[in-house]
């Protein structure tokens, strides 16, 4: 009710829906929360937008946790979608209403899929941003999987994809199922932390293998073939830059 009302007041031209739980971690002891958040969330605010007149887009950040384990990679935005937890299965369910609700009524769904973002300053348990945190703060770093592989992102380009999808007409893009936002390029958690360790020149130990996730995805690495094509969009910061950019604004917001 409230959410219908606050849309008729702003009565926008671009909805961008980033609200979700968002730790993978949380939603496989909070499954019901997360569904609600999560895909109930989603047709509350779709359905909070249908009767906007100014309505233009309807931008969903889904992920590429949708994709669970693949055999093919980059995984490109047509593959099967295998969630293999709460979270990404919430997120696999919001991601196939919206495009119902394109098929259906015409309703101007985006659904972009980022992959692994990394540049916070505030939560520090994403994995590269924890990486950076307990190497600058701890004497010793506890990880999980070493071997396993991710598609890092910048947060500047992560945002440079909303901003693009934006800035693009939705008549362009009424034909496109999904956009992935990655780089195209895997980096394993044990090269990632050494890049890290390099940087900060962290003299401390790394322990591995902690208590490893259930149903852990193994590899992610995405195609980034329809991000260029519909958005104009490409990932411009190399990994390098972008964890030296990450580790010099979380070092500004550790109190000295």
């Amino acid at each position: 009710h409230h959410l219908k009302k606050s849309i008729k007041q702003i009565n926008p031209d671009v909805v961008i829906h980033l609200a979700a739980q968002s730790s993978v971690a949380y939603s496989h002891e909070h499954a019901q929360e997360n569904a609600e958040i999560t895909y109930i969330g989603t047709i509350n605010m779709q359905k909070a937008c249908e009767s906007s007149s100014n309505l233009e887009k309807f931008i969903f950040a889904s992920t590429s946790e949708c994709y669970g384990n693949q055999k093919i990679f980059p995984i490109k935005e047509d593959a099967p979608l295998l969630p293999n937890q709460p979270y990404a299965i919430a997120k696999v369910a919001a991601d196939n209403y919206l495009n119902y609700c394109k098929e259906s009524i015409g309703f101007p769904a985006v659904i972009l899929r980022p992959f692994n973002t990394y540049g916070r300053t505030k939560n520090f348990s994403f994995v590269t941003e924890k990486i950076i945190y307990n190497m600058l703060t701890k004497p010793k770093v506890v990880l999980g999987n070493p071997e396993a592989i991710r598609d890092l992102l910048y947060v500047d380009d992560h945002v440079n994809g909303y901003v693009k999808a934006v800035e693009t007409s939705f008549d362009s893009l009424e034909n496109v199922r999904a956009i992935n936002l990655c780089t195209g390029i895997g980096t394993s958690i044990k090269e990632l932390a050494e890049k890290i360790q390099k940087i900060i020149n962290f003299q401390g130990e790394i322990i591995w293998n902690i208590g490893n996730r259930p149903t852990e995805i193994n590899t992610l690495i995405g195609e980034w073939g329809n991000a260029f094509n519909y958005l104009s969009w490409r990932p411009q910061t190399i990994l390098d830059e972008g964890l030296a950019l990450t580790i010099q604004k979380i070092k500004m917001c550790i109190p000295k």
